[in-house]
């Protein structure tokens, strides 16, 4: 492997080439997936539940891997996993359009338990999902709804490390702790072991997925969509996620919730297009496969 390299631009606005190796290495594992964008065309007009791609077993997705959960929601609720990549434009579309809506109606009534799990398809994935673990489990998933939010301005760039840090610069992180998080070995390791077992464990093919009652629902998915999925489910489809806490965890880190009112109002304004390898690639639309 060729070495590479992640261009900083320091403050005094000399170019540095700050090397990431251990990003490097862990996206091998990654690229071997290979998986790409929303597999399948969603309508925001549609209100039909849509068929699922499969299934899987819940028990084991619902196990715990090697980082707390970015959990929301009562435990008592039914589960909702999604598998997000910071560079999908349908999973920002998601995080701006729907859960807003979903967390108002399904999430703080109960009625759901809401789990995000980060999915790096490639090497800007990892070092945005690296530094949002950095600030702590607590504020992860702000900090993830926030790069979202300003997905356009890092996430397609030439070289998107500058561009990155400084929207984390937002939450607080300096340039300086930035880069020392990017080295951290235990965190990059469990970023990629949890992309490694979500693609092992739902054999899926886009991003972002849906697992609802043990079914795999791939591509963006409107509201109307998850109300259809949710109030059709069988008195035995729904069960609570507290139910599965029997079933132990694939790791060594505990479930952790998040309050309620943590990072939604920070994502204002995600964005459309495509996350393809040019920018220039990308459609225009949000609910526009990517391939």
């Amino acid at each position: 492997m060729n070495e590479q390299y992640a261009h900083v631009r320091s403050e005094d606005g000399a170019e540095e080439h700050n090397r990431a190796p251990l990003l490097l290495v862990a996206l091998a594992v990654v690229a071997i997936i290979g998986v790409q964008t929303a597999g399948s065309i969603t309508s925001a007009f549609a209100a039909a539940a849509p068929q699922p791609d499969g299934t899987v077993d819940m028990a084991r997705v619902l196990q715990t891997g090697p980082l707390p959960e970015l959990a929301m929601g009562d435990a008592n609720g039914v589960p909702v996993v999604e598998y997000g990549s910071l560079t999908c434009p349908h999973c920002a579309a998601f995080s701006k359009e729907t859960f807003p809506q979903l967390k108002k109606e399904y999430i703080d009534t109960g009625k759901v338990r809401f789990i995000f799990r980060e999915f790096a398809r490639n090497t800007q994935d990892l070092a945005g999902f690296v530094l949002a673990r950095c600030l702590g489990d607590r504020e992860a998933f702000g900090a993830d709804e926030l790069l979202f939010a300003e997905q356009d301005k890092w996430a397609f760039a030439d070289e998107p490390m500058k561009p990155l840090i400084a929207v984390m610069r937002l939450t607080g992180l300096t340039e300086e702790k930035a880069r020392e998080c990017l080295n951290n070995r235990k965190l990059v390791d469990a970023i990629v072991a949890t992309t490694k077992t979500a693609y092992q464990e739902t054999h899926l093919t886009g991003v972002p997925t849906f697992v609802i009652a043990g079914k795999v629902y791939g591509g963006e998915l409107a509201f109307d969509q998850l109300k259809e999925i949710l109030d059709s489910l069988s008195p035995a489809e729904s069960v609570p996620a507290s139910a599965w806490a029997h079933t132990g965890t694939n790791g060594s880190a505990p479930a952790r919730d998040l309050t309620q009112d943590q990072g939604t109002e920070r994502a204002q304004n995600a964005r459309e297009g495509c996350a393809a390898p040019q920018p220039s690639a990308r459609p225009t639309s949000a609910h526009e496969p990517c391939r």
